[in-house]
């Protein structure tokens, strides 16, 4: 996928990466209970539903190659530390990217996709890319909500501003 081409699907990737990297590097100052401590939202706790979100990564990477699922070997849901993770979503990023960028020079954002591979539901790239930007919103949200509880929220902020290199507070 060339820049000039898709600027937006491309800032919309590296965001949603970047602020699941700022989540997991904010969240290794965590002691192991405030990791894995259980809220009533999304998977339950942060580091089940940050692996989500890494793992959904993977997942969306493999709906764009046309391949069905498959859990990666070193990732079959067991117990991750923060940094662990990091190394996940930096392989899960770039699988992403690559499968997205495939599809865009093949197909453009109004090519069909299966989504998933193998269910018969068939949607736009755009409609599929729209379900990949929420769900990483939607989930890291939830990671916020669990850090304020917490009351370890501190400054953390995953604005798209400040991922551009801008204060959001003088905006």
């Amino acid at each position: 996928m060339r820049d000039a081409e898709y600027p937006l699907v491309r800032a919309q990737l590296e965001h949603d990466a970047w602020a699941t990297r700022e989540l997991l590097g904010h969240c290794g100052g965590l002691s192991a209970e405030e990791w894995r401590r259980c809220f009533e939202m999304g998977p339950g706790s942060l580091e089940r539903t940050l692996a989500h979100i890494v793992d959904s990564m993977y997942f969306f990477g493999d709906t764009f190659a046309g391949r069905p699922y498959a859990v990666r070997a070193d990732f079959d849901g067991g117990s991750f530390a923060a940094a662990e993770l990091l190394g996940h979503l930096d392989r899960a990023e770039l699988e992403l990217a690559s499968e997205v960028a495939g599809v865009l020079s093949a197909k453009g954002l109004l090519g069909v996709i299966e989504f998933p591979p193998g269910s018969g539901r068939r949607i736009s790239a755009a409609v599929g890319l729209t379900q990949v930007f929420n769900h990483g919103t939607h989930h890291r949200a939830q990671c916020v909500n669990m850090l304020r509880r917490l009351g370890k929220l501190g400054g953390l902020e995953v604005h798209p501003l400040r991922w551009a290199g801008v204060d959001p507070a003088e905006s």
